[in-house]
């Protein structure tokens, strides 16, 4: 029988355990039938509580309860973000020289605890999962583990070590949004098929939007837009918001002058938010919020999404800018891959659509869910690596090249540039255009410039005003630039070497 290979998600809200087994990737269920593991630890009663049960008692011990750990597992987290993190915790976090640690009681005393001994305890949480699917006592078990895009490569370092201390042999360590084009075959099935890819996830404490360009089977990525303030806790508070305001306008209580009562409101919020995603009303209901008296309340789908409404436009703007950042426009996107639990939201999923008309948008389905898509896409790598496809790949993935300063090119007889690559896109990368001869011309001349400096020129001759001439433009891991033009019309074609950009 083959042995099961296992693709590990952990965020900042919630585990996954993805499994590879006879020829397909699917998530795993807990003991307690759970697919998806609260990412919450308590220390509690000199115990360490994690999973569903700490997070159940969070209204009642959230001094002891540690949430979103994995935004400070981020060696290089900004100090906006780290600021953002300790107002929003509900357990003390401490700086110090060495980065961060937290502050529990712990046997009769206050005790620190670091964010990656947290993190050990979650992957421990996974791995038993995991393991009591197999009946056969193995205690190593091999895993792709996911990381975000912007983790450094320490941080990486001690994710796979947490991982690894609770039992998972690491396989590899890819991006989450790599997986997430992996669990639905982007580029996989066709290995002809290219174009650009963009990967939206909202999680429920960040969001993130990466373009990638995919080809031959590979993903290259080309930009990638990370907001730390923005998540599905943003639709969680305006709900909670609008039944404190129902609430006090029946009761006169005021459920904000007491911290644990809002912890209450908003753990009831968050099960009505999930409930409106898939039917038209949720009944709310809260024992004893405040004085003894309960909430119970009943919101509609549609006023759910009036309340959200002025959020979407915040949510989609990183879209936006993400497409941008990359140089292309939204008709250049030929398909959105969604991920993160928030994408089931109606609203939201209509509102990402519209944005991209002509793109395929994935993950809207009940194929594979949003917030198990990570799990999945790991998974399914973890079916690659012990192929090792070729004696040549040495890697499946790698630290590359990234460019210094931002690539054009102008053409000849017009003002405007396009943007080739922005600062900071990994190398190699193939970029296709197409450029339309300017009136009054016989040919087209293209001058590629990086910063300042002129890389040189290419000019495909022959060609009349307003045809449409094919760019390709290349370039290699090492910064050097090689560019193609064809009419196929007239079947001219040229290829031009261009001096190397700096990366």
């Amino acid at each position: 029988m083959t042995t099961p290979l296992f693709g590990i998600h952990l965020g900042n809200s919630s585990g996954c355990v993805g499994i590879f087994k006879d020829g397909k990737a699917d998530v795993l269920a807990s003991d307690s039938g759970e697919r998806l593991i609260p990412a919450v630890v308590s220390y509690r009663n000199n115990e360490k509580i994690v999973g569903m049960a700490a997070k159940s008692g969070m209204a009642r011990f959230g001094a002891c309860t540690i949430t979103n750990n994995k935004t400070l597992m981020n060696m290089s987290i900004s100090e906006k973000e780290l600021a953002d993190a300790i107002s929003r915790s509900t357990c003390k976090i401490v700086p110090n020289d060495d980065g961060v640690h937290y502050e529990v009681e712990w046997e009769g005393k206050t005790s620190k605890r670091t964010p990656d001994q947290v993190h050990s305890l979650l992957y421990r949480k996974l791995h038993e999962t995991a393991s009591s699917s197999l009946h056969t006592g193995e205690t190593t078990l091999p895993a792709v583990i996911t990381v975000p895009v912007n983790f450094c490569s320490a941080s990486r370092k001690e994710v796979v070590r947490a991982a690894e201390e609770a039992g998972f042999k690491a396989l590899q360590v890819i991006d989450e949004p790599s997986a997430t084009l992996l669990a639905h075959n982007v580029g996989q099935v066709d290995l002809n098929e290219e174009g650009y890819a963009v990967v939206y996830r909202v999680g429920g404490a960040s969001l993130d939007v990466t373009v990638f360009w995919f080809n031959s089977g590979m993903y290259t990525l080309v930009t990638n837009i990370h907001q730390h303030n923005i998540g599905g806790h943003c639709f969680t508070e305006e709900l909670a918001k609008f039944l404190a305001k129902e609430y006090y306008q029946k009761y006169k209580l005021d459920v904000t002058e007491s911290r644990r009562s809002m912890a209450k409101l908003k753990g009831a919020a968050e099960i009505c938010k999930h409930v409106l995603s898939t039917m038209q009303s949720s009944h709310c209901f809260v024992e004893s919020l405040v004085d003894g008296v309960d909430l119970s309340s009943n919101v509609s789908r549609s006023r759910f999404e009036s309340l959200i409404g002025p959020l979407i436009t915040q949510f989609l703007e990183p879209v936006t800018k993400a497409i941008e950042s990359a140089g292309i426009t939204p008709k250049d996107v030929k398909k959105v891959v969604v991920s993160g639990g928030s994408l089931k939201i109606p609203r939201l999923q209509a509102a990402l659509s519209a944005m991209v008309p002509d793109a395929e948008v994935l993950g809207l389905g009940p194929l594979i869910s949003p917030d198990e898509v990570i799990a999945v896409g790991a998974a399914v790598q973890a079916s690659f690596v012990p192929k090792g496809w070729n004696g040549d790949c040495i890697q499946l993935c790698e630290d590359v090249n990234a460019i210094s300063q931002t690539v054009e090119f102008q053409v000849e007889g017009m003002n405007t540039k396009e943007v080739v690559a922005q600062a900071s896109c990994p190398i190699p990368l193939r970029k296709p255009f197409t450029v339309t001869v300017p009136e009054g011309k016989s040919e087209l001349k293209l001058t590629f410039i990086q910063g300042s400096r002129s890389l040189g020129q290419a000019c495909l001759e022959g060609v009349p005003a307003t045809s449409s001439v094919k760019v390709e433009v290349t370039i290699g891991r090492e910064g050097e630039v090689h560019v193609t033009l064809a009419d196929q019309k007239l079947e001219k074609r040229v290829s031009v070497h261009l001096e190397s950009i700096s990366v």
